[in-house]
């Protein structure tokens, strides 16, 4: 593992947790693949790490696959291994490959090729002071998604 280490965050339980939830919910047959997606920020992982005034995003979409079989009948742990792997596996050499073959390929990101029915993709994170931003209307007293952000659309 790259990272070296063994911890597992709690957004990848808390993600694992709401990707066995809604894949049971959803009634997903057992032979069929399912997957939890995440967003993983780039910056600390390339070497050097870009600064905290780069301005622009710097994400790929990392993901945990599995048959609906294998996520519910193994325990909650497992499936937040899977996440942990994906998150911990996603380094410098990762990001500079799909910068590579984007160079070879290059393509216009398009949300329908990353997600299909049966999958789960978490986004946000508590390292992000949300409701600290102020933006000369005054403290936010709620943060809220778009039509996108909709479950089950």
């Amino acid at each position: 593992m790259e990272c070296n280490t063994t911890k597992i965050s709690s957004f990848q339980s808390l993600s694992a947790l709401v990707w066995r939830s809604i894949t049971r919910a959803r009634s997903v047959p057992y032979d069929q693949r399912t997957s939890c997606k995440l967003a993983a920020n780039n910056r600390s992982r390339m070497e050097p790490p870009l600064p905290q005034e780069y301005f622009g995003n710097s994400f790929h979409v990392v993901s945990a696959e599995a048959t609906t079989g294998e996520l519910l009948e193994n325990g909650l742990g497992w499936a937040a291994w899977k996440l942990h792997l994906a998150v911990t596996n996603h380094n410098d050499r990762a990001v500079l490959q799909f910068l590579h073959e984007w160079l070879e390929s290059p393509f216009i990101c398009q949300l329908g090729r990353f997600f299909d029915p049966y999958c789960v993709m978490m986004g946000g994170s508590p390292m992000f002071n949300v409701y600290g931003n102020e933006f000369g209307m005054g403290k936010a007293v709620a943060a809220r998604g778009g039509y996108c952000n909709l479950m089950g659309k």
